[in-house]
């Protein structure tokens, strides 16, 4: 048999036996539970395959938390232990205040940018539709302005 020849043979041999191998596991998978059947095979690069192959899939994290902080923050007290029997609105962590106050002061700064920003395209409208009135300037620079007018106050909102 010739190199090449045998590469082929070993090639097609490799995929039938992963394929194989994905089928089993995925049959042993489907009957053990009624839930959704996960397949997992492990993809590795292989440097004389010529045909690229080209698998549907879904990529998730390994570990998950499906409860957390709906912001973003560092724990600087923590009022529960594992096991401890919870009430409703009873407090859990408390997070440092640094990160809320940075943040808030980033939003404040990007509303005052955003306030300015408007003023500058209301007053700059005002300008070309007088002067657009009086044929001093193009309908294209008009519509320019009035779009930009129109982002700005979006912006705003």
């Amino acid at each position: 048999m010739r190199p090449s020849s045998q590469r082929s043979f070993a090639r097609i041999a490799l995929r039938c036996t992963a394929l194989a191998v994905t089928l089993a596991n995925a049959l042993a998978l489907m009957a053990c539970s009624k839930k959704e059947a996960v397949v997992a095979a492990a993809v590795h690069a292989n440097d004389s395959a010529t045909q690229a192959t080209s698998l549907p899939g879904e990529v998730q994290a390994r570990y998950s938390t499906p409860l957390s902080f709906r912001v973003g923050g560092k724990i600087i007290e923590r009022r529960v232990r594992l096991g401890d029997v919870m009430k409703n609105g009873q407090i859990v962590a408390r997070l440092d205040p640094a990160d809320a106050q940075k943040n808030a002061a980033s939003a404040q700064a990007q509303v005052a940018a955003a306030q300015h920003n408007y003023v500058f395209a209301k007053q700059q409208l005002d300008l070309d539709k007088a002067q657009a009135r009086e044929n001093l300037i193009a309908p294209a620079q008009l519509e320019q302005t009035t779009n930009a007018y129109m982002s700005a106050a979006a912006q705003l909102d």
